[in-house]
């Protein structure tokens, strides 16, 4: 009996020992957090639900209970706005894609001050492109962008800032006129760059004729500079082969075949 008891002690000993460490591997895993952040991240720590901070890429370590940390995304990324109808200051509804392109900046603002900091910027964006197209023409929409952005740019960029989101930049990525307004714009653009055309083949006309006049007067005025810019266009023709070059008749008389009476 006294070797049964040793034995049941033994082994309720080992049992002990093993539970003493899985204990003790369990209440080191609860009190000791590793957190590692990669490249291109951050993380918010957090002990019992209130932030405590913010943990820079590498390799971290925290002693204590109830630790969690919330990862947080510092790359540029793209956020799209769909094309929303916007009325022109000529009363035209243009439909106007963006394309904003943006950063995490502050990642507590970004996290703690709103629920959805992308929602936000985007309410921003689309409040500010109406306000701004109503500003101008369908014409100068479609044909100077830079002055769409660079005002999308001065109003939206404070509104992320707020939380805590850099702008790097706003696009307008589509414009689109309907279908016959789009038409009629095609054919006063194709209209205008017809007549700018003719308008150069006018001018090029123009001064054509005034350089044969220029030069009129001045064979007037010069007999033998005629003379020569005769003798160099026959130079000219001559250079061909088969061609016959008649010299030495009076000027303006050439001899022409009788006609004979029936």
């Amino acid at each position: 009996m006294e070797n049964v008891f040793e034995w049941i002690v033994g082994i309720v000993a080992v049992i002990a020992f093993f539970t003493a460490i899985g204990w003790a591997k369990e209440l080191k895993a609860k009190l000791v957090h590793k957190f590692i952040v990669q490249e291109g991240f951050v993380a918010l720590l957090y002990k019992d639900g209130k932030f405590v901070e913010r943990l820079e890429p590498g390799k971290h370590r925290r002693v204590g209970l109830d630790f969690t940390a919330e990862w947080v995304d510092l790359r540029k990324s793209i956020q799209t706005v769909p094309g929303q109808e916007v009325l022109t200051a000529d009363n035209l509804n243009v439909k106007v894609s963006l394309v904003i392109t943006r950063q995490v900046a502050e990642p507590e603002k970004a996290l703690h001050e709103v629920e959805d900091a992308d929602a936000v910027i985007h309410a921003a964006a689309q409040l500010a492109l109406r306000e701004i197209v109503a500003g101008f023409t369908s014409e100068q929409v479609l044909e100077n962008r830079l002055n769409v952005r660079e005002a999308l740019q001065k109003r939206v960029a404070p509104e992320a800032e707020k939380v805590g989101v850099k702008i790097h930049a706003i696009e307008a990525k589509d414009v689109m006129l309907p279908g016959e307004i789009r038409k009629a714009f095609t054919d006063v653009i194709t209209a205008r760059k017809e007549g700018e055309a003719s308008l150069e083949r006018a001018r090029a006309e123009s001064a054509a004729l005034r350089n044969l006049a220029n030069a009129a007067r001045a064979f007037e005025n010069n007999p033998g500079l005629l003379e020569l810019r005769r003798l160099k266009a026959m130079e000219g023709v001559s250079q061909g082969y088969g061609n016959t070059v008649i010299m030495g008749l009076p000027e303006g008389v050439l001899p022409v075949a009788a006609k004979t009476k029936a």
